[in-house]
């Protein structure tokens, strides 16, 4: 199913990288443990289509994986805009490939996201 250009499609093949999933409590551990480190996105793209992080300057070079080469085409082809890279989180949209779910999540208040979620994880030990 195509939406604006955008392949809306699921793949029925998937594969998750993990064996077992972690139980609900551990799940919401690895969250606070990822964004409450700055390193983890710092000049990074999360991107969860295919579960992963890429630096900013492969997402410019549109040295991407096969799963992002509808992404790619409709850029070389300025169909749609570039995937917009901020220097605060960006969470790429796993739908709609070149939208920053998170554009607005910079600065103060990234810090302060950042902060709540290093706060949440005290809970935790």
């Amino acid at each position: 199913m195509f939406c604006k250009g955008w392949d809306c499609r699921y793949s029925s093949t998937f594969n998750p990288k993990m064996r077992e999933l972690p139980d609900v409590y551990d799940l919401v551990k690895i969250f606070f443990e990822f964004y409450s480190d700055l390193r983890n996105f710092d000049r990074k793209v999360l991107a969860p289509l295919t579960a992963e992080k890429f630096d900013h300057q492969r997402i410019r070079q549109k040295k991407l994986p096969p799963a992002y080469g509808r992404y790619c085409h409709l850029i070389s082809t300025k169909t749609v805009r570039f995937f917009k890279l901020t220097n605060g989180l960006c969470l790429q949209d796993p739908l709609q490939l070149n939208y920053n779910l998170t554009n607005s999540l910079q600065g103060n208040n990234l810090n302060k996201f950042v902060a709540y979620c290093k706060e949440t994880l005290k809970c935790f030990h």
